[in-house]
């Protein structure tokens, strides 16, 4: 069961790295998310990226259930560039994305610490909880609604 938790901590780990590494590299990695952004839509690039991550906010919003990803900027807020013409918008969409993905994720790596102890007093006949209820926890105990329960 901790090689579970571990491995969340591992993989929130290396997010971290990677949005962190983005934030840092100005020249390649911006332009290459900018390209993905305005040529795909964000689906080639970090999950915060991808629109259709809007739709689904919005069927959230819609059914009166509170936005699974608190605070993250918009992407109508934006005016994002496109295959024919670039935008300096799209740029700065990005970059306050990679902040609150930062944040998020920050978040998500304390709280799956947290999540530590209650399995170490885990009782066995309560059989050996699924990555899905893990991560769900983990959005729990960061105070962000859960996509899980």
């Amino acid at each position: 069961m901790l090689e579970q938790i571990d491995g969340e901590i591992l993989a929130l780990y290396n997010e971290l790295r990677e949005y962190n590494h983005y934030i840092n590299c100005e020249q390649r990695c911006l332009i290459e998310l900018q390209l993905g952004v305005e040529r795909y839509g964000g689906t080639r690039g970090p999950w915060f990226l991808n629109y259709q991550m809007e739709e689904y906010r919005y069927q959230f919003e819609e059914m009166g259930d509170p936005d699974p990803y608190p605070g993250c900027p918009k992407a109508e807020d934006y005016e994002i560039g496109c295959y024919a013409h670039s935008s300096k918008d799209t740029i700065r969409f990005i970059k306050d994305r990679l902040a609150w993905a930062i944040k998020f994720t920050d978040e998500r790596f304390e709280a799956a610490f947290k999540l530590i102890p209650i399995l170490e007093n885990w009782i066995p006949s309560r059989g050996i909880p699924e990555v899905a209820w893990l991560s769900g926890m983990i959005d729990e105990l960061a105070g962000n609604p859960s996509l899980f329960f």
